[in-house]
């Protein structure tokens, strides 16, 4: 991670990671984090469409299933307690916001990152080009299946 942060040019990290897990990492470089959660019911429906994918799945949860999915709480709030600490290294920001009102969205992210956009008709250009319909038709997320098999590895509870 740190050869990541030591780069001097711009780049995107996309992670799964939960805020506690990146501990110091975002206050020893210029990044900014931008934070993207969804309604727990959608989210959990999107996950099990996602698990059914895999070709072999080991999770663990103990007696009590409840303990994966609760994390899922712990996992937003880290993200969201943070933004309200330091709302100018992280960005909080609901699906469901995006989706109602993707432009002004899309504004806001491009100037929370030092990236203002020039016009509408750049806005208008990223929000095609983000829009579900052309990102289900690339072509790593046409096929049923997944590039390499997954596994995970068993909660200790």
């Amino acid at each position: 991670m740190q050869e990541y942060l030591d780069e001097k040019e711009g780049r995107i990290l996309a992670t799964h990671a939960p805020y506690q897990i990146l501990q110091d990492s975002p206050d020893s470089c210029d990044c900014k984090i931008v934070y993207v959660t969804r309604n727990p019911k959608d989210t959990l429906i999107s996950m099990w469409r996602f698990v059914q994918k895999l070709d072999a799945v080991a999770v663990a949860v103990g007696d009590d299933p409840w303990r994966l999915w609760i994390s899922y709480y712990d996992h937003v709030l880290g993200y969201r307690d943070e933004s309200l600490r330091r709302p100018q290294k992280v960005m909080f920001v609901t699906y469901e916001e995006l989706k109602e009102d993707t432009k002004s969205h899309v504004r806001r992210i491009g100037e929370f990152l030092g990236c203002p956009f020039g016009g509408e008709e750049e806005v208008e250009k990223i929000v095609e080009r983000c829009s579900f319909d052309i990102l289900s038709n690339q072509e790593i997320n046409k096929s049923s299946e997944l590039p390499c098999r997954i596994e995970w590895i068993p909660l200790a509870v």
